[in-house]
């Protein structure tokens, strides 16, 4: 879908939204235990006329292709993986966009809990979420018993290769209802299908896949105190390269205590990590692995313009003068770094979109934009969805009713665009965290140009790793490197891929 397609689209789910934000209330209740210690939370009834909208809204919306059913009562339970709080102050990243007791005023909450009142009226169920901190050891033991205990499970990025290769997943084709060409999903994740089976989904059904994309933060006030002019239009224009982006950040750091080395006291141009090369490699067009016709991976990291990327990457990322490398300096850990950029000392910084959350007491305005271009002549940008973090949905093999989950999931996804869609999108982004206009433009683009690299979202011989060790080391010698590991790569992927063919 094209930008211009999406804004009107954003128009729409913005109205739906204030109708939304009218009727928020109190507060819930914690979750509770179960016997096991896996965290359970419950949605509650619905209520008919709170969830009731205008004829004109209703009429707008694209609505699922689904069968009148009444599935009495059924408890749809949900699988998902706790990833705790990663550091105080900063978005957990836990699966909060499932299940809600009751409104409590939080927008997140109660367009989730608003949303499965729709679909418990509609279809006749409950909710249910089942949390653990080990999603694979947990649907092991459930499939490998022939339990049918979880409707679906979300499954942490990083964790996806090996619950996939264990065979615990039910191929999404299986998934009657789930209708692709609908707006809801992102196709963009069949790109990580595999001879023809695909294991994933991602959409409007969740908001942890939106907070997994890579993006650059930028500090307004120090571009304008450096009479910069703001990259928005380059974005707009389609000029947004890697030698535009270097020509902001490009000599700005500079030596604030008078000691000699850029540090953390200092004026920073960009703060980096390992993945961070990843995540520029694929905004330039490069991909780990790609699907062939016959739908077999295969690397593509050694080709000519692969290693072009590279070198212009590594131009722009290893400037030592005006770059902070989080391995290299020495100076701090991960949480120091967002530091230094919410407090004025550092132009611009890498960062997956759920940084947001620990940047909303900063008190300079900042902005958000997508990695730039390799050059003006690539088509589009390309936003990659990082592979250590956020979450893909997937369906257990041991499902006994997979048309009933596909109905649920469908009508779930759908209902999502008119409520926990906007309610991310235009409450909680451009207007909690986002300080301008201008940012909301950034987002349409971002999430109209997702990507999902095969050979990251597996990681085939620990590639995804190695790149990420090339920024580590600061290393250039990117050609030896690519003859290095291109053997390993394709070895690694003829495993798998005789692993999903054997896959019933």
């Amino acid at each position: 879908m094209i930008v211009r397609e999406f804004m009107l689209i954003k128009k729409f789910i913005f109205a739906v939204a204030i109708v939304c934000a009218i009727f928020t209330v109190s507060c819930g209740e914690p979750n509770k235990q179960n016997g096991d210690g896996d965290s359970v939370s419950k949605s509650g009834d619905a209520d008919p006329e709170e969830k009731s909208e205008t004829g004109e809204i209703a009429d707008a919306r694209v609505l699922p292709d689904l069968p009148e059913e009444n599935y009495g009562g059924y408890t749809f339970t949900w699988l998902a993986f706790d990833y705790g709080v990663s550091h105080p102050g900063s978005v957990t990243q836990f699966p909060r966009e499932l299940v809600a007791e009751e409104e409590s005023g939080e927008v997140i909450n109660d367009s989730t809990y608003r949303r499965n009142s729709v679909i418990i009226d509609k279809y006749g169920v409950e909710f249910e979420m089942v949390t653990t901190t080990n999603e694979k050891n947990t649907l092991n033991k459930s499939v490998k018993a022939g339990d049918d205990l979880y409707d679906a499970a979300m499954i942490f990025n990083h964790n996806a290769p090996s619950v996939m290769s264990a065979d615990l997943l039910l191929d999404t084709s299986k998934l009657t209802y789930v209708n692709w060409d609908k707006p809801w999903w992102d196709s963009s994740i069949r790109a990580i299908s595999m001879v023809g089976k695909n294991f994933f989904l991602a959409g409007d059904i969740m908001i942890l896949d939106k907070e997994a994309i890579n993006v650059l933060f930028f500090n307004k006030k120090l571009m304008a105190d450096s009479s910069m002019e703001l990259p928005y239009q380059s974005v707009l224009d389609g000029k947004w390269t890697l030698d535009k982006f270097n020509g902001y950040i490009k000599d700005f750091a500079r030596d604030l205590n008078g000691d000699g080395v850029i540090g953390k006291g200092d004026m920073l141009g960009l703060y980096i990590m390992s993945d961070t090369f990843h995540a520029f490699y694929v905004s330039g067009g490069g991909l780990l692995a790609k699907n062939d016709n016959n739908g077999i991976p295969q690397p593509t990291f050694s080709s000519e313009q692969s290693i072009l990327v590279m070198d212009k990457i590594a131009d722009v990322l290893y400037g030592k003068e005006y770059v902070t490398n989080f391995h290299t300096n020495q100076w701090g850990s991960e949480w120091d770094m967002y530091a230094s950029f919410a407090e004025g000392r550092m132009l611009t910084m890498w960062g997956r979109l759920y940084v947001l959350d620990s940047l909303r007491n900063m008190d300079d305005d900042f902005g958000i934009l997508p990695l730039p271009k390799y050059s003006e002549a690539q088509e589009k940008y390309h936003t990659d969805v990082n592979s250590y973090s956020g979450y893909m949905i997937a369906i257990p093999k041991t499902s006994s009713n997979p048309e009933r989950t596909s109905v649920i999931l469908e009508a779930l996804a759908a209902e999502s665009r008119y409520t926990l869609l906007p309610a991310y999108y235009d409450i909680t982004l451009q207007r909690k965290y986002t300080r301008d206009e201008e940012s909301g433009a950034m987002l349409d683009i971002l999430f109209t140009t997702t990507v999902y690299d095969s050979g990251s979202a597996y990681d085939f011989a620990g590639i995804w790793g190695e790149m990420s060790g090339l920024c580590s080391r600061e290393d250039s010698n990117f050609a030896s490197w690519c003859e290095k590991h291109e053997p390993k790569v394709s070895q690694a992927i003829d495993k798998m891929v005789a692993q999903v063919e054997a896959m019933e």
